[in-house]
């Protein structure tokens, strides 16, 4: 028994990044259009990804638009907002909650852009 637990807790950092990403609408764009050979690969693409964009958010934060027309994300972002714009505002609210959450976003000027 004491050896099954100690192979489950080798997952136990992996479980957490997906428990991170699992409702993030951008990194579930993202996952969708990784390549990779299994699910397995197309995660770690996917985190890696979105990691970048966490990084373009840190060092692009004072033009938003350069992040958004970045050709690395340019798709994702489209396709995002073609989505939003098909459902009912409260998913648009949770998308952006959910920017400002995971990107930390704590200037009121930067949440509006």
């Amino acid at each position: 028994m004491k050896n099954k637990i100690n192979e489950l807790l080798k997952y136990e950092d992996l479980c957490r990044q997906i428990n991170d990403v699992k409702d993030f609408v951008i990194f579930k764009k993202i996952f969708e259009n990784s390549q990779g050979k299994d699910q397995s690969e197309r995660f770690e693409v996917g985190v890696k990804k979105l990691k970048n964009l966490k990084k373009s958010f840190i060092e692009k934060e004072s033009n938003i638009q350069t992040i958004f027309n970045d050709a690395n994300f340019v798709n994702i972002f489209k396709n995002i907002k073609e989505e939003l714009g098909r459902k009912d505002e409260s998913k648009s609210n949770e998308f952006i909650k959910q920017m400002v959450k995971y990107f930390n976003i704590n200037d009121e000027k930067k949440k509006k852009n």
